[in-house]
C-alpha cells in the first residue's frame, strides 16, 4: 500500500508534501510523488527523479526535496521530544521510502489514474488554489481515481506539524473515512482531530449537546471510531446559520478544514463555494480541503461508463430532457384515451390470432399504447422518479389486466378445435426474444431522445410485439391450455422486463441523470437489481427451451434421415412390397427404447410380422432396443380398390 501526492507548482508543494508525508507516516506506506510538467508533446512520459540531485536548486524537485527533508526533520524530533500527554509513539519511527516520479506532457489523466492501479495507492493528495475549468485533470482525478482523495485549497501559512483538524459531520460517508484517515494522525503525532456537529439555537444547550455527542459517537462506530474526550474530541456548536457556525469555530487554532464532498457535489462547490469562501475569509491562514471516499468496482465502472458517454452519445439538452419527461408523463396515464386503444389492439390481436393471420396481428401492435408506459418507466428509474414508476407501473397492469379480459372473452365465445400456430408460438418463447425484447427498447428509447427518428417506432413496436402474448395468454386460458398460458406470460413478462432495462441503459447514456443527493436513491437501486434478478430467473425457462431443442437437434442428427431409413430398410420394403417410405420420426423412451414411427405407402394392412422384422433389423443397425409403429397411407386405384 501506499499514498501519493500530484506536485504542479512550487506554492502547491509545502501543503501538500506535509500532508502527504505525514499521512504516510501515520499509516506506515511508501510515499509517491508525482511531479506534472506540462511540456508540448504527443505522448506522457513518465521519468523517476532522485531528489537528492536536486538539493539547493529552484524548481518543483528542489522544493519537494527540501520539505521531504524538513519532514523527516521534524518526525524524528517528535519522537526524541514526545508530547508529554501523548505516549502513543513508537521508539522506531516508520520512515515512508519515497519515490518521485515526473510526468511530462499534456494530458495527466489516464496516466496518473494507471500508476495509481500499478503502486496500490491508498489515498491520493490533490491541490487547487483558485476555481477554474471544470476539465482541470485534478477535478478528474478527484472523481475518477479508485483510492480515496483528498484535495486541498491552501491557506496562506506554512504547514508544519498538523497539530489541530476540524471535521464537519452531517452522518455522510466522506466525512467520516476522512475521520478515519485523519486518527492515524492521532495515533502517530498526537494530532487533535476534532468532528464538528452544528445545530439549531435551542433553550436547553447542555442537553442538546449531550444529543449532539452520542449522535457523533453513533456516526464514528460505523468506521470503528470512539470519541476519547482530547485527541477525538466531539464538538456541539449551536448557531442558525450552518456554514457560520462552522466558520466561526475554525478560527478556534484549526490548521485544516476537512469537508466531506457533498453526495453529488462538485469539487468545485465543496472547495470554492460559500462554507469555503467564508472559512478563508475569516482566516487567510487556514487550509479547506475536500475528502472524498474510495470508490468501488461498481462506482468505477459506473463513472467510466458515464465518462464514455459523454464522450461517444450526442447529450441532451435540458430542454430536450424537458419535452421527453412530458411525452413519456402524459402518454403513459391511464385515462379513457389509454383503456380505448388497448382495448382496441387486443381484440384486433386476438381476432389475428384465431385466424392466423400474421398481417392483422401486426396491425395491432401499431395501435397498442403499451410500450409508452414501459418506457416511462426505464426514464423514471435513471431519473429516480418514484412517482412516475408508480403511474407508470399501474398503466402497466391496469392495461395487461384489460387486455387479459377481452381477449379472454373472445375466446370463450369463438369456436375452436385447437390453437393456430400463432397463438402456440406465442407459447413456445425462446432465449432470442429475450434479446429481442432488450435491443427494442434500446431502439424505442433512442427513437424518443431523437424526435426525427420518431419514424421508425412503428418498426419498434412490431419488434417488441406486447400485446399478441397478452391475447394469447386470454385466448389460450379460455380453452384451459395451461402449457401456452404458461407461455406466453413468461414472453410478456419478459418483454417488460428487458425493455424496461434497455430504455434504461439508452437514457442513461443519452444524459439523463438522477440527482445523487434523491431519498429515492437506495429504492431505485432495489428495483434495478430486482428486475435484473427478474431477468436471470426468466433465463432458464427460455434457456431450458433452448437446450432441449438443441439436445432434440444433435440427437437427431445421429440418427438416419428419410433416405438412409430407406437404404437401411430396404430388404423388408422389398420383401412386403412398401412402394414407399413418406415420413420417419424419432423419439427415445429412454429405458423403454427409441420409438420409430413410420408412415409407408401399402396396398393393405401391416401385420405384426412386418414390425417384427423391422424392429430386428433396426436395433441391429442402430444398436439399441428399438419400438416400431407403422401408420399405413393406403393406395388406391381410380376403381378404388387397393394396390395388390
Amino acid at each position: 500500500m501506499s499514498v501519493a501526492v500530484v506536485v504542479e507548482s512550487p506554492e502547491e508543494v509545502k501543503p501538500l508534501i506535509a500532508w502527504a508525508y505525514q499521512m504516510a507516516y501515520a499509516e506506515s506506506h511508501d510515499l509517491y510523488i508525482f511531479v506534472i510538467r506540462k511540456v508540448r508533446q504527443d505522448e506522457t512520459k513518465v521519468e523517476q527523479l532522485d531528489l537528492a540531485e536536486y538539493e539547493g536548486k529552484d524548481g518543483v524537485p528542489g522544493q519537494v526535496y527540501a520539505r521531504i527533508v524538513r519532514e523527516q526533520r521534524r518526525i524524528q524530533t517528535h519522537v526524541a521530544i514526545p508530547n508529554e500527554n501523548f505516549t502513543e509513539t513508537p521508539e522506531t519511527p516508520f520512515i515512508p521510502k519515497i519515490t518521485c516520479l515526473q510526468l511530462s506532457g499534456e494530458r495527466f489523466t489516464k496516466v496518473t489514474m494507471k500508476l495509481l492501479s500499478e503502486k496500490k495507492c491508498k489515498q491520493l493528495f490533490l491541490s487547487r488554489r483558485a476555481a477554474g475549468s471544470k476539465e482541470h485533470y485534478t477535478d478528474k482525478l478527484f472523481e475518477l481515481a479508485p483510492c480515496s482523495t483528498t484535495i486541498i485549497r491552501p491557506g496562506k501559512a506554512d504547514v508544519g506539524r498538523i497539530e489541530k483538524i476540524l471535521v464537519p459531520c452531517s452522518g455522510g460517508p466522506h466525512a467520516l473515512d476522512a475521520l478515519k484517515h485523519c486518527n492515524s494522525l492521532v495515533k502517530s503525532q498526537g494530532t487533535h482531530v476534532h468532528p464538528l456537529m452544528v445545530k439549531p439555537p435551542n433553550n436547553q444547550p447542555e442537553i442538546m449537546e449531550e444529543v449532539g455527542i452520542h449522535q457523533l459517537s453513533k456516526m464514528l462506530k460505523k468506521v470503528d471510531l470512539e470519541l476519547d474526550g482530547h485527541y477525538l474530541k466531539g464538538r456541539v456548536v449551536h448557531h442558525k446559520d450552518v456554514l457560520e457556525g462552522i466558520a466561526e469555530t475554525a478560527e478556534e487554532g484549526y490548521d485544516f478544514v476537512v469537508l466531506g464532498v457533498s453526495t453529488g457535489g462538485s469539487i468545485q462547490k465543496t472547495l470554492f463555494g460559500d462554507m469555503a469562501d467564508k472559512l478563508i475569509e475569516k482566516n487567510k491562514d487556514i487550509s479547506v480541503a475536500a475528502h472524498r471516499v474510495a470508490k468501488n468496482k461498481a462506482e468505477r465502472f459506473k463513472d467510466k461508463f458515464e465518462y464514455y458517454c459523454n464522450l461517444a452519445v450526442p447529450q441532451l439538452t435540458r430542454e430536450g430532457r424537458i419535452e421527453l419527461h412530458e411525452a413519456l408523463l402524459m402518454n403513459s396515464t391511464w385515462n379513457f384515451d389509454f383503456v380505448s386503444l388497448m382495448l382496441l389492439s387486443t381484440s384486433i390481436a386476438a381476432l389475428g390470432l384465431i385466424s392466423n393471420s400474421v398481417a392483422v396481428v401486426i396491425g395491432a401492435m401499431l395501435v397498442a399504447p403499451l410500450m409508452t408506459p414501459i418506457l416511462a418507466t426505464g426514464l423514471a428509474l435513471v431519473q429516480g422518479n418514484v412517482p412516475m414508476i408508480i403511474n407508470a407501473s399501474r398503466s402497466i397492469l391496469f392495461g395487461f389486466l384489460a387486455s387479459l379480459g377481452i381477449s379472454f372473452l373472445i375466446g370463450l365465445f369463438t369456436p375452436m378445435e385447437h390453437l393456430t400456430s400463432e397463438i402456440l408460438s406465442r407459447g413456445t418463447p425462446r432465449m432470442a426474444d429475450l434479446f429481442i425484447a432488450f435491443v427494442s427498447g434500446i431502439a424505442a428509447a433512442h427513437c424518443m431522445t431523437r424526435t426525427h427518428l420518431s419514424a421508425a417506432l412503428p418498426g419498434v413496436a412490431i419488434a417488441s410485439a406486447l400485446v399478441p402474448p397478452i391475447a394469447s395468454i386470454g385466448i389460450a386460458l379460455s380453452k384451459g391450455i395451461a402449457a401456452t398460458v404458461q407461455g406466453a406470460t413468461v414472453l410478456f413478462i419478459t418483454n417488460v422486463i428487458c425493455i424496461v432495462l434497455g430504455s434504461a441503459l439508452t437514457f442513461f447514456a443519452a444524459g439523463i441523470r438522477a440527482r445523487p443527493d434523491q431519498s429515492a436513491n437506495k429504492l431505485v437501486k432495489r428495483l434495478y437489481l430486482l428486475l435484473i434478478f427478474c431477468m436471470t430467473l426468466l433465463c432458464i425457462p427460455l434457456s431450458s427451451r433452448l437446450v432441449k431443442y438443441v439436445v432434440k437437434k444433435v440427437s437427431d442428427s445421429s440418427l438416419p434421415n428419410r433416405e438412409e431409413f430407406v437404404g437401411m430398410t430396404d430388404p423388408v420394403l422389398k420383401k412386403y412390397r412398401i412402394t414407399n417410405v413418406t415420413k420417419v420420426s424419432y423419439k427415445d423412451l429412454k429405458e423403454e427404447g427409441l420409438s420409430v414411427w413410420i408412415w409407408v405407402q401399402v396396398g393393405h394392412v401391416p401385420d405384426r410380422v412386418i414390425i417384427d422384422e423391422f424392429e430386428a433389423l433396426l436395433s441391429k443397425e442402430l444398436k439399441r432396443k428399438v419400438v416400431v409403429s407403422i401408420w399405413p397411407e393406403f393406395v388406391m386405384t381410380k376403381n378404388l380398390e387397393f394396390i395388390k
